[in-house]
């Protein structure tokens, strides 16, 4: 069964027969998402194959939208000409429709059972035509007092479900999507756009005057420039400048199902292909394709700087598919419809999508492992691939493919279940292990009771912890219980010293290290076999070197008390809780699961949180400053190491480019003589 599937999605793939022929290679890169995140050059996923500039002698004047129906009919929304063409996959004129009834279509769209929708923004109404291209219905502005009396209706486009109930995108109408009935009624809006406030903005509306507020910018949220639908009833719609949300999947409540991902900024249309995967293009030529629960798959096309290259795209305003999975894209511009047919390798994702949405991971597997073949960087090849392996409980092995697609959720999941199987099958002996132990250690205390065998190590510990630099070390565990009386003593007592305090701080830098580098993958923030420590020692060091000449400056002109000996000595103090408890967090993180991630955020937090309190009792105790001058100094002392900071990047970017300039005329100099 699985080598059937292969054969058959291959020959197809493989055997397809292009509709023209174009010159091997395309005008633009195909890029993707790795496992990083990061936009990659992958295979091409689809190559343009022709262009249709007329169809049957008859050329578009002001084409504006693009769909097919069930059976493979070419429909184009002929604006500016104030009709509908009909036309095959080949480009033949089939028929004209609503030219002596419509005056500016801007959308079309097909139902399944063949009825024509039509938004005309020049007569203010959509027309729905039937499957003879008969006029049938006309929906106009609604008079229901729910649609607002001041609202425009201005339909730019338009779809509609099973149940003909009509979906628009009215011009200048920011409340969302317009749902009207298949007779016309008024069901209400769906689908508006979010507002986001800036801070200034927040402040502004709170402590302005009504008066003031009034004249301050309206937040208005901007409306959807293109919707489709797919066979569920899904509304999908685009935004210009929608950042990660630009692209989105709503249900029937109006929630959007997409994740936030990749949108492209001057969206013009979307379209959703047989396999759920969502299409969309940009104004500016670029075509996206995400998954169908938003992530993105492939970035291709893009602008025609004036060499007339097929694949791009001056002004594109259009995209569709027909059902052998082909895309179309509509340039109203060039006035020209462009083809493209997806490659093999495309082919094969897709099929591989496919059956792992229907279940068949199994069998995905199969597809996955040619598509890595073809692109060994495809992280929807590893999460495929893991995924199967976790369908047949192979965790281990779908482990290491889920830490190949970074896919850390995944990850989790399978490690959830490894552990489980692993404290079924030790937990008892882990448990009597733990018992052994308490009978040796018991057993060990009465015999040097009886015989006193350890007094020669314990001797040797009191050696070591009679040494001065000991009791310096050992001082920091006293620390956190008494801070106040600690702090005195390390002013006035010389409890620590210099070389105690710098010994901390190294702790301190290898702890950072350490929990950085050694974490385990589910917790690491840096990616695997990648090391930055001479960067993180110079941020490290360089942090605490400007928070040390920062505050010593800043309490020298506010009469503290403190000399900056002291207070070098007791910030290193003030690290022991992130230097005992973070090693013990690190540790952790190798044997916990995405589920319990709150015992590592909660140990984090107590960490740092105790680290600052002890930070700021410091300075209260050691420049014997009140609650409000602390808090005044702290914050200063944080302004004036941003100061030192800047003025630290500035000298050696300054120094750099002397360097640079030095160097280049030393080569010169030299390469002349």
């Amino acid at each position: 069964m699985k080598k059937f599937i292969f054969i058959i999605i291959f020959s197809v793939a493989l055997c397809r027969q292009p509709l023209a022929a174009f010159a091997i290679g395309t005008p633009y890169h195909t890029r993707t998402v790795d496992h990083l995140g990061r936009l990659t050059t992958t295979r091409d996923a689809y190559i343009p194959v022709a262009e249709y500039e007329n169809f049957s002698g008859e050329e578009l004047s002001g084409p504006a939208d693009i769909t097919f129906s069930n059976d493979g009919k070419m429909y184009i929304a002929d604006s500016t000409a104030g009709r509908v063409l009909v036309a095959d996959v080949d480009g033949q004129l089939l028929d004209i429709i609503g030219a002596d009834i419509l005056t500016r279509p801007s959308s079309v769209f097909v139902s399944p059972d063949g009825e024509l929708y039509v938004a005309d923004s020049g007569s203010g109404s959509v027309w729905l035509f039937d499957a003879g291209g008969q006029p049938k219905h006309e929906y106009v502005r609604p008079q229901n007092i729910l649609f607002g009396q001041s609202q425009s209706f201005s339909p730019m486009k338009a779809v509609a479900d099973h149940a003909g109930n009509v979906y628009i995108i009215s011009e200048g109408n920011t409340n969302g999507v317009i749902q009207l009935g298949h007779a016309g009624d008024f069901f209400g809006y769906v689908g508006a756009n979010n507002t986001p406030l800036l801070i200034r903005e927040i402040i502004q509306r709170i402590s302005f005057t009504q008066q003031q507020r009034d004249q301050l910018r309206q937040n208005v949220p901007a409306t959807p420039i293109n919707l489709a639908i797919d066979e569920r009833g899904l509304i999908y719609t685009v935004t210009q400048g929608g950042a990660s949300d630009g692209v989105k999947k709503l249900d029937i409540a109006g929630n959007n199902l997409l994740r936030e991902s990749f949108a492209l900024e001057l969206l013009a249309d979307v379209c959703v292909n047989p396999i759920g995967n969502i299409l969309t293009v940009s104004g500016d030529g670029f075509i996206a394709e995400y998954t169908s629960d938003g992530d993105l798959l492939f970035i291709f096309g893009g602008r025609d700087t004036g060499h007339n290259r097929s694949g791009l795209f001056v002004s594109a305003s259009g995209i569709a598919h027909d059902p052998a999975g082909r895309v179309y894209v509509l340039d109203s511009e060039k006035r020209s419809v462009t083809v493209f047919e997806p490659t093999p390798y495309a082919s094969t994702v897709h099929a591989a999508l496919d059956l792992q949405q229907k279940g068949l991971f199994h069998d995905s597997r199969l597809l996955w492992e040619a598509a890595l073949r073809q692109d060994a960087l495809l992280a929807w090849a590893n999460a495929g691939i893991a995924d199967s392996y976790f369908k047949a409980q192979l965790y281990r092995e779908a482990m290491q493919a889920y830490r190949l697609a970074d896919a850390r959720r995944g990850y989790s999941d399978s490690f959830w279940e490894i552990r489980n199987d692993w404290m079924m099958e030790y937990m008892g002996l882990l448990l009597l292990a733990l018992v052994m132990l308490w009978l040796l250690k018991k057993s060990l205390a009465l015999i040097n009771k009886k015989t006193a065998v350890f007094a020669p190590l314990r001797r040797a510990k009191e050696k070591v912890t009679e040494k001065r630099l000991y009791r310096q070390l050992a001082f920091s565990a006293y620390l956190p219980k008494n801070p106040a009386d600690a702090f005195y003593g390390i002013k006035h007592e010389g409890k620590v010293s210099v070389a105690s305090a710098s010994i901390l701080y190294v702790l301190f830098f290898l702890v950072f290290i350490f929990d950085k580098y050694m974490s385990g993958y589910l917790y690491k923030s840096v990616r695997d076999g990648y090391y930055e420590i001479g960067l993180d020692a110079a941020w490290v060091f360089g942090l605490l070197t400007v928070l040390l000449v920062g505050h010593n400056l800043v309490c020298s002109i506010s009469d503290g008390e403190g000399r900056l000996r002291d207070v070098y000595c007791a910030l290193a103090y003030c690290l022991t809780p992130y230097i005992f408890i973070t090693p013990m967090l690190t540790l952790l993180s190798h044997g916990l699961t995405l589920n319990e991630a709150f015992i590592i955020s909660f140990g984090s937090f107590i960490a740092v949180t105790g680290s600052a309190v002890l930070a700021f009792v410091m300075v209260m105790e050691i420049q014997g400053f009140s609650f409000a001058k602390t808090l005044r100094m702290v914050l200063l002392t944080g302004f004036c190491a941003a100061l030192l900071f800047m003025t630290g990047v500035i000298i050696v970017a300054l120094t750099s480019q002397l360097v640079d300039f030095i160097m280049s005329v030393f080569w010169e100099v030299y390469i002349r003589a």
